[in-house]
């Protein structure tokens, strides 16, 4: 499937599942990728506040508003060093972020605390939803 190719929401949601799938974000501490889907019409608008609340994250924990292209960064680039899974897993986040930027509109991208970060993208589905990616990183 080309990348420019408009999913529906629940095609998205399922094939981003499915490229997530044992995918792990690569920090100090490698954590999976999750993907969710925010149904505005049971959950209201998503805010940063309202997915804080979600997942039971302190609001005192400090938000920084990242550029959303960021979130792929470092982890669809290949590398000589990479072993075959390295560059299999390195395929499907490239290909998450072609299908994230081809079909989700606004997307927003946020670290939430200091050293175990909560790290959260998320974009707006054509029906109105929102699909969120989100990971965990170390920092130290």
């Amino acid at each position: 499937m080309p990348p420019t190719t408009m999913l529906s929401a629940e095609q998205l949601y399922h094939e981003l599942y499915r490229l997530a799938d044992g995918v792990l974000y690569p920090s100090e501490t490698d954590a999976p990728v999750d993907v969710l889907l925010w149904e505005v019409s049971q959950r209201g608008a998503l805010t940063i506040d309202a997915l804080l609340d979600a997942f039971g994250i302190s609001p005192q924990q400090p938000v920084s508003d990242v550029p959303p292209e960021d979130f792929f960064e470092g982890v669809t680039d290949t590398y000589d060093w990479q072993n075959e899974e390295e560059r299999a897993m390195t395929e499907r986040f490239r290909r998450m972020k072609e299908l994230f930027f081809a079909n989700l509109t606004n997307p927003k991208h946020y670290w939430v605390g200091e050293r175990n970060v909560h790290v959260f993208l998320w974009g707006r589905t054509s029906d109105g939803n929102y699909i969120i990616l989100k990971t965990g990183i170390v920092e130290t």
